[in-house]
């Protein structure tokens, strides 16, 4: 089982998001499991996770992640479009091309 972490803002949108998300790794019966949180508590737990994604409104904190990651795991920033579009299947495909999974 890999960990994707989400880091994000607390907001509507992105709960929305991690509903799909989890719809997305259940329908597909993925070996992912997912856990979303705030950046200052993402920081702290992103070395246990094998890969990091951020929602676009923090994508400003990219290196600051890396940097908490020692660059040991893959950290990127969900692009805007599949954010604003919810496209689980968009960014669980490269959760899965960062895990290694694909």
């Amino acid at each position: 089982m890999k960990k994707l972490l989400l880091a994000c803002t607390a907001g509507m949108s992105t709960r929305l998001l991690i509903q799909r998300l989890r719809k997305e790794v259940s329908d597909r019966a993925l070996p992912i499991e997912l856990e979303a949180l705030p950046l200052s508590e993402a920081l702290d737990r992103a070395p246990s996770a094998d890969a990091v994604l951020l929602g676009p409104q923090i994508g400003y904190a990219l290196g600051e992640m890396e940097r908490s990651v020692h660059g040991q795991i893959p950290v990127d920033v969900i692009s805007m479009r599949d954010y604003g579009h919810l496209n689980a299947k968009g960014i669980i495909d490269h959760a899965m091309e960062m895990l290694g999974l694909s």
